[in-house]
């Protein structure tokens, strides 16, 4: 036995004495600087740069081999500035002698790369500097040493590596047609042990600039990856990426992102990426979101589906932090809000369903997305349960809250309504329902909205909703598609109650009726004043029902009389009203004026036909009527106008619709009475009627022209008492 171990000792020693002397010998008789522009050279024959290593190569043997390198240039190819491509202050390999002596197996120290210095260019031509050509000159095919011929393949049983260093490496990426200049610093890699299918620690980050304008991020990832180097993959399963983005443009000046990967697989065949359960989360001043993905990414496209969700936070906060201060009606609107969701990113397609946003106190619910991101393809079908949007609208004038407000004097001044630009790019399919809404302090239920557009043409329709217990139906269209926007409307109202829709949207409060009214016109231009003048179309309209508050007709024709006879003016009804039991007519618009000719009104007692114009721009009104009165109203003092039956009054209408001026002309409705008298009186005197005074009796005579004088003055007096 103790023959043995001495011969095994004995063994031992000589096979490290012949490794000690091999590594003697290279370290004396071999010189790596001998081969220095042989290295060159196959790298200039197979990138078809010129290389340049500064500085001796140096090769050191214990405790293993190892080769270390100065500063290394590549350049640009020609045409390319600046001259270098890529650059390396230093770098350093060792393999492990023994383990690939005995065993054959390839043990490769610790790989350390620092200054690493790469500039990626794209020109606006289209040509890259990263292209490499592999023309050999035939000098040095004709000096290089020929390959030892083996018919056998050269095989290892293992490859590992100790660890790996990158450290301070800088890569810049110039891409002129994008206009885009990326800069990566701080690279830095570090590893444990690296073996085939084996698990090894990485950490790795850097710092990245130009990403977007004046953002930095920072970049760090940390995880035990695992190299499959059968299938050509790398299983990246229980990682962590973290992202850190600064800029004075983000909500308090920087934003995270946090991914935790279960499972996340990269290479392949494909050479694709597959993950599971990916958790990410974001934080960005008071928004807090978090994700879950699952999918993949290769040649064939994106995708990825998973879940969102986020804390409630503040929008108006989020804003402020942005440097866009909001200002609402209501200062308490965008307190509030958060967002759960299903998301999906297919192919050509990114959007959210089975979504639930509550903002404030309203809740939206549906699907939201991109159908094409190519095409900039906008989907959307929206529940929405009840909004006042008049809250989220700016605060109106401290000075004047209620006015309405002014058109500019000057049309070239005036803005524009139609975003012309932007309704060219639009590209939507949406439809959106809410259950009660206001809007411009009208409130509207069963609204139902439906919009298409595309290459500039935008359509509305149907466009339904309830309101004031009746309802709307609209299909409105705008074409920007020539040099002026061309808009056309084709609406109803039906069975509305204008009292309510007056009072909240137009602060009119001396109407009440029930309004149905069909409108149908178009128009072309892009200011108020413009759309309004250019506006031709047609309008039916029935009032029934109908109530004006603040003026009573037969008061006002009572007072003219008093005032026309000269006297007392009678008292003003406490609550001055004029029923309205119909209205109706049609209309023609040319150049925003309405021309109605077939007005008709019924009031008490009384018969209204007539025409007129209303102006659209001014929302002035002039219409003249024949009132034709039917019977005799009695009055609260016991007075009545019985001398009025049967007459036709005319009356005149003219002013601001809001408020009116009425008219009745008295002096034609007296002359017409006093003719009726006075042709009763003549027939009777000078037409053969029987006296009714003594024929004995004489009356001085007359001239003809004193005659009709008398005659007018008894006739008025039935009227003037």
């Amino acid at each position: 036995m103790n023959t043995l171990i001495r011969t095994l000792i004995w063994l031992v020693g000589i096979v490290a004495l012949l490794v000690i002397a091999a590594g003697v010998a290279i370290t004396f008789y071999f010189d790596p600087n001998d081969y220095k522009a042989d290295i060159e050279a196959v790298i200039e024959s197979n990138t078809g740069r010129e290389v340049t290593i500064e500085g001796d190569l140096s090769l050191s043997v214990f405790p293993c081999c190892a080769v270390e390198l100065g500063r290394v240039e590549l350049s640009n190819p020609d045409g390319f500035e600046p001259r270098k491509f890529l650059s390396i202050d230093s770098a350093e390999v060792s393999i492990g002698l023994l383990p690939l002596l005995l065993r054959q197996k390839i043990v490769i120290g610790e790989v350390v790369l620092e200054g690493f210095d790469a500039t990626l260019i794209t020109r606006s031509d289209g040509s890259v500097n990263w292209e490499f050509s592999a023309d050999t000159p035939e000098d040095v095919i004709e000096a290089a040493d020929p390959l030892p011929e083996n018919d056998a393949p050269v095989t290892m049983n293992e490859l590992s590596v100790e660890g790996l260093r990158f450290i301070g490496g800088r890569l810049r990426w110039l891409d002129e047609t994008a206009d885009t200049d990326i800069v990566v610093t701080d690279l830095n890699v570090v590893t444990g042990p690296v073996a085939a299918d084996e698990p090894f620690d990485l950490t790795a980050g850097f710092a990245v600039a130009g990403l977007a304008e004046g953002i930095d991020a920072d970049f760090s990832f940390s995880g035990k990856p695992t190299i499959d180097q059968s299938a050509l993959t790398v299983d990246l399963g229980g990682s962590v990426i973290e992202l850190l983005l600064k800029g004075k443009d983000l909500p308090g000046g920087e934003a995270s992102i946090t991914v935790l990967a279960p499972y996340l697989l990269v290479g392949g065949a494909e050479e694709d990426v597959s993950a599971r359960d990916l958790t990410i989360d974001l934080a960005a001043g008071p928004l807090v979101l978090r994700a879950k993905a699952s999918g993949s990414l290769a040649d064939a496209g994106v995708n990825f589906a998973g879940s969102l969700e986020t804390d409630v936070f503040s929008p108006r906060e989020l804003l402020k932090l942005l440097d866009t201060e909001m200002e609402t009606a209501d200062p308490k609107a965008l307190s509030a809000m958060d967002i759960r969701s299903d998301w999906v990113f297919r192919g050509d397609r990114v959007g959210l369903s089975k979504m639930v946003l509550h903002l404030d106190d309203t809740t939206i619910s549906g699907e939201l997305g991109l159908g094409s991101i190519e095409n900039e393809q906008v989907l959307a079908d929206l529940t929405i349960d009840t909004i006042n949007l008049d809250r989220y609208l700016e605060p109106e004038s401290e000075a004047s809250p209620t006015a309405a407000p002014q058109r500019s004097s000057d049309p070239a001044s005036e803005e524009e309504l139609i975003p012309v630009e932007t309704l060219r790019d639009l590209n939507v399919k949406a439809s959106i329902k809410v259950g009660n809404m206001v809007l411009s302090d009208i409130r509207l239920s069963d609204v139902s909205v439906t919009v298409a557009a595309q290459g500039g043409s935008l359509r509305i329709n149907p466009l339904m909703a309830r309101l004031y217990e009746g309802a709307y139906t609209g299909d409105i269209r705008v074409d920007v598609r020539g040099k002026q926007p061309k808009v056309s409307f084709n609406e109803k109202l039906t069975g509305v109650k204008i009292g309510g829709l007056l009072r909240d949207n137009y602060d009119i409060s001396n109407i009440e009726g029930l309004l149905n009214i069909e409108f149908a016109a178009t128009c072309t231009g892009n200011t108020e004043s413009a759309l309004i003048a250019g506006l031709n179309g047609n309008v039916s309209f029935n009032l029934a029902d109908a109530v004006y508050q603040g003026r009573d007709f037969w008061y006002e024709l009572r007072s003219q009389k008093a005032r026309l006879s000269g006297n007392s003016v009678p008292p003003a009804p406490q609550n001055p009203k004029t029923d309205i039991s119909k209205m109706q007519g049609s209309g023609v618009i040319t150049q925003g004026v309405m021309r109605n000719n077939d007005l008709a009104v019924q009031v008490p007692f009384i018969r209204l036909n007539g025409v007129g114009q209303t102006n659209l721009s001014t929302l002035d009104i002039n219409y003249k009527l024949n009132a034709k009165v039917i019977g005799s109203p009695q009055f609260d003092d016991g007075s009545n106008l019985d001398e009025l039956n049967g007459l036709t009054l005319p009356v005149t209408i003219s002013g601001a619709a809001d408020d009116p001026d009425i008219a009745i002309d008295l002096t034609s409705v007296i002359t017409g009475l006093a003719t009726k008298k006075l042709q009763d009186r003549l027939l009777k005197k000078y037409g053969g009627a029987a006296p009714t005074s003594d024929p004995s009796e004489s009356e001085e005579p007359l001239s003809d022209r004193d005659a009709r004088k008398q005659l007018l003055r008894k006739g008025l007096g039935g009227f003037l008492k």
